[in-house]
């Protein structure tokens, strides 16, 4: 359950007039958000966008993805533009805007742009693939041994650490399962599928 959702005063406002309420942003490589055009910025300083949609699915790997169409104006021209999918981030923040003027909000997604950022009828489309991803493209460089003893959790995120180092954590169950000796191939998504799977928990 997300926060907020069975406080008072949010049952209150659901009764009364309210909007749905977007924020996009983009964030370059170390998580700072980056200036939006003047004639492209919303109010709140986002981007303003025509269509979108955050669809996810679930596996080992609960996998979300973003496609979102914007006017032409935004179509990266050159690599140093706020589109252009040189490691650039984007970060939906969704919820709900109360006519008193209370919103609650969280942020739905967060990933890098693709390279498939396409023009056409005046519209500029793009997807983005969640930070999960970027755990699924750090393959292991070489055969990786398990640490033998510790718990799963423990082990879990040091492999999501050495292949996205400023990757951040959530809350999560714990569970007492420990690793046996394990060696992994190639494959770091796999592996951390393999004690996913061990735990009965999604990653």
């Amino acid at each position: 359950m997300l926060a907020g959702g069975l406080d008072a005063s949010y049952r209150m406002a659901l009764a009364s007039a309210h909007e749905r309420y977007f924020l996009i942003e983009v964030l370059d490589g170390a998580g700072n958000v980056l200036p939006v055009p003047v004639d492209r910025r919303s109010d709140e300083g986002g981007l303003i966008f025509v269509g979108g949609m955050v669809a996810a699915t679930l596996g080992n790997r609960v996998s979300r993805t973003l496609d979102l169409t914007l006017d032409e104006t935004l179509y990266p021209t050159f690599p140093g533009a706020i589109l252009a999918p040189y490691g650039n981030r984007v970060r939906v923040t969704a919820g709900i805007q109360f006519a008193e003027g209370t919103t609650y909000r969280w942020v739905i997604f967060t990933g890098r742009l693709q390279n498939d950022v396409n023009s056409s009828n005046g519209q500029v489309t793009l997807s983005a693939m969640d930070r999960g991803n970027e755990v699924v493209e750090a393959a292991f460089l070489r055969p990786h041994n398990s640490s033998p003893g510790i718990g799963v959790f423990t082990q879990w995120q040091d492999l999501v650490i050495d292949g996205v180092p400023d990757a951040q954590f959530g809350p999560s169950d714990q569970v007492s399962i420990t690793i046996p000796q394990l060696t992994w191939e190639s494959d770091r998504a796999g592996a951390m599928d393999e004690m996913a799977t061990a735990a009965g928990c999604y990653w």
